[in-house]
């Protein structure tokens, strides 16, 4: 089977020289996650500025909306 594959890869690649090697399990360190601090979002209070009809800007208690 290794001699039929070996003659299928030179003909294929002409006469460049093929090695055929049987595949060995090889132990390849794993990286392992690590847990990581990462920012969780919270509720928290925004104000939040609303644009009204005619164009002015106003904030009030009632546009305080948790996000």
């Amino acid at each position: 089977m290794r001699a039929k594959v070996k003659e299928e890869l030179e003909s294929w690649l002409g006469s460049a020289r093929v090695r055929v090697r049987v595949p060995v399990p090889v132990p390849v360190p794993v990286p392992v996650p690590v847990p990581v601090p990462v920012p969780v979002p919270v509720p928290v209070p925004v104000l939040v500025l609303v644009l009204v009809q005619d164009g002015t800007l106003f904030d009030s208690k009632s546009d305080v909306i948790m996000v």
